[in-house]
Formats: structure tokens, C-alpha cells, sequence
């Protein structure tokens, strides 16, 4: 181990001494509000197991946990009140996401592909394999959205899309509003509530509205096992967030209208 010099290892103890003693956002007046961001990302991490078992050659699984992982990250950021680090982190989130999505759609088309007894890569199977895998993100998000146009989440991915863009300023910090305004690390102890409370609400938005993707994802993975508790649906549906119960009832009317036909 490197020696310290006198002033670094006071300091370091120091810093040893704040960790310790520092209060966390949730032991702070809006625990509550924390705690139900908590409850959207038990939920995402319960399904996870379900989602590893889907075509383990494939980067399904990787995406996934992806996701479930940096949601796990910001949520520690944001009880730390590291709230730009928390928009950064989500921002790659949403990114991982779209591409757990194309990657599950390429699997959804190709076993649909196979009960039509078509065994050839297709043009479409070659976009969802190109699309996943490219490093122009703006191609991916884009192609993302065209993807699922036709579809109940259409609504959900073009509401993910815009979060992309707007957090992609906390990434390149091109504004002032996206400057951190601590200097010191003392400084990250003292809350602005009305700063988490709208990182929370953010935090919330994306989380539920990739919940509600999923679900809809489920239903084309019946034969896979992929499925929601019911009382998950139901935490979905007391979100406050505009629009989310009335997507979850589009959802289950798409796909009773096609059994039915």
C-alpha cells in the first residue's frame, strides 16, 4: 500500500468519519416517496429471472440486467444525492433498453419466423440484429421508435426516446442547468428536497413506463414463462403518471382483439 503524507491520511480519515455518519435521503422527510421507487425496481429485478432464461446464446439476458443493474446504481445515487450522476446513469439506461428490446423482438420474429416455416434470415431479423448491435445510438433510438409505431407502447417508447434527449445534457453538460453545483463532498449532505422529489419523479417515469413495456412484451412470450403478478399490474396502475393505466387497458385490448380474430 502507498504511504500517505501526514495531511492525506487526516483527510482520509476524514472522509472515512463522513461516510459513516452521513444521513441518507431516506432516512429524510420524503422516505416514503423513495420507498415506492423501490418497490418499481423490486418489481423489474423479480422478472429478471424469468428474462435470463430467454435464448441464452442471445444478448437478452445481458441487456436486461443492464438495466435492472443501473437502475439499482441510480437509486443508490439518488439516496446519496448524486442527482446529475443519477440522470447520467439513467440516461444509459434507457439506451440498454431499447437495446434488451430489439434483441427480444429479433427472438420473438424468429420463432414466429420458424411456425411459418420460414428458416431464412430475413430482412427484418437483419435490422434487429444490425440495430442492436450499432454504435450509433442515435440510429438505434431512432429505429426504436419506428419499430414499435404500430403498436399500444408506442406512446412509451416515444416518451423514453424524448427522456434520452433531454438527459443527454446532464452526459455532455452543455447548459448550466446541468452544471453540479456542489464543490466539496460535505456539501452532498445538505438536500434540496424539491431537486430529489423531481429526480425521484424521473426515476419513477422511467422505471414504470419500461414496467409497462414489459408487460406488454409478456404477452408475446407466453410460451416462455414471462409473466406479471397481478399485484404488480395493480402497482402500475396507482402510478400517478399520466396516461400509464390507460396504456395498460390499450395493452390487454390489442391482444384480447387478436385472440378473438
Amino acid at each position: 500500500m502507498v504511504s500517505m503524507s501526514p495531511s492525506y491520511k487526516s483527510d482520509y480519515e476524514h472522509y472515512k468519519d463522513y461516510v459513516r455518519s452521513r444521513e441518507l435521503l431516506f432516512d429524510t422527510e420524503i422516505k416514503d416517496r423513495l420507498e415506492y421507487s423501490y418497490q418499481l425496481l423490486y418489481i423489474l429485478s423479480t422478472i429478471s429471472s424469468s428474462v435470463n432464461t430467454i435464448d441464452p446464446r442471445s444478448k437478452i439476458k445481458h441487456f436486461y440486467n443492464e438495466v435492472k443493474n443501473n437502475f439499482i446504481i441510480t437509486f443508490d445515487l439518488i439516496n446519496m444525492n448524486y442527482l446529475n450522476s443519477a440522470k447520467q446513469v439513467l440516461r444509459s439506461t434507457i439506451e440498454a433498453f431499447f437495446r434488451f428490446s430489439l434483441t427480444l423482438h429479433r427472438y420473438i420474429e424468429y420463432k414466429e419466423n420458424r411456425k411459418r416455416q420460414i428458416f431464412h434470415a430475413t430482412d427484418t431479423l437483419k435490422d434487429l440484429k444490425a440495430m442492436s448491435d450499432t454504435h450509433s445510438v442515435w440510429k438505434m433510438t431512432s429505429y426504436t421508435v419506428n419499430y414499435f409505431e404500430d403498436t399500444p407502447i408506442k406512446t412509451i417508447i416515444s416518451n423514453l426516446n424524448h427522456q434520452y434527449s433531454i438527459l443527454s445534457g446532464n452526459v455532455h453538460v452543455n447548459s448550466n442547468d446541468n452544471f453540479t453545483l456542489q464543490e466539496y463532498l460535505s456539501e452532498y449532505a445538505v438536500y434540496d428536497f424539491t431537486k430529489s422529489s423531481d429526480t425521484i419523479n424521473l426515476y419513477n417515469q422511467i422505471i414504470t413506463e419500461m414496467l409497462v413495456a414489459i408487460y406488454y412484451f409478456t404477452f408475446l412470450l407466453i410460451d416462455e414463462n414471462v409473466f406479471f403478478d397481478k399485484k404488480d399490474i395493480q402497482v402500475l396502475e396507482l402510478n400517478s403518471i399520466s396516461g400509464i393505466k390507460l396504456t395498460l387497458d390499450n395493452i390487454d385490448e390489442y391482444f384480447t382483439s387478436i385472440s378473438d380474430s
